[in-house]
């Protein structure tokens, strides 16, 4: 488009000019969103139809058919995704926003292999998600992470203490439960520690590599018996 390679756009902008010289605007003044004469408004909708074409266009010639078909039958879900993305590229302060997408998804996805009986894919999935909203709250408060993080045990503390992005799963629930920030959990039934139950879901995602479920599991057979949520839990 900054080429002027597509015609029929290179026409609406060409009459949109023909317009502000008319009304005496300069080349890089413009009415606001929905004033100015109604056929400035009529090409300015114009060109977003013709936009959206090419876009299309450009989607479905470099195989993005997923996209193409969600703009024409989900426009409110991919205006969503878009959003998501352009905050993640262009605003790094909001990056606890699409961290907290990211969680969501990890939490569907979990849901979604336990219903299918892929207990070990749900385990991996859920570690993810709580890994996810540890890291988070740490963000929200980085003085206070950092402050903790610092006087943490030599195999805890992280390399890199000023991001807690690239802390480990470990490291953020110890951090986190040092920071008050993981309260315990009561119910009718019991009083649960959350930072046990983080630490367990940690070893049990930690089973997804081959290697350390051969070395700390005496038979394969007791995977299962190890994934498969107690009644209990469910």
């Amino acid at each position: 488009m900054s080429d002027k390679k597509y015609a029929e756009i290179e026409s609406i902008f060409a009459a949109i000019d023909h317009i502000k010289q008319e009304h005496g605007l300069s080349e890089d003044e413009d009415w606001s969103v929905g004033e100015g004469p109604d056929e400035y408004v009529k090409l300015n909708k114009d060109f977003e139809i013709a936009d959206e074409k090419r876009l299309i266009a450009t989607f479905r010639e470099f195989g993005l058919h997923d996209l193409a078909d969600m703009l024409l039958t989900n426009r409110a879900e991919y205006d969503r995704l878009r959003e998501r993305g352009r905050r993640s590229v262009h605003h790094a302060e909001e990056e606890a926003c699409a961290l907290l997408d990211l969680v969501k998804r990890y939490a569907e996805e979990a849901r979604k292999a336990a219903s299918a009986g892929a207990y070990l894919a749900a385990v991996t999935s859920l570690g993810a998600g709580v890994e996810g909203l540890l890291l988070n709250r740490c963000l929200r408060s980085r003085t206070k992470a950092k402050r903790i993080v610092e006087k943490l045990s030599r195999r805890l503390k992280p390399h890199y203490i000023d991001d807690p992005s690239s802390w480990t799963f470990e490291t953020l629930i110890d951090v986190c439960l040092k920071a008050g920030w993981l309260p315990s959990i009561s119910t009718s039934i019991a009083i649960y520690n959350s930072a046990s139950l983080a630490n367990h879901l940690r070893l049990m995602r930690n089973y997804v590599h081959p290697g350390r479920c051969v070395r700390k599991i005496p038979g394969l057979k007791l995977i299962d018996a190890i994934m498969k949520p107690q009644r209990q839990f469910t």
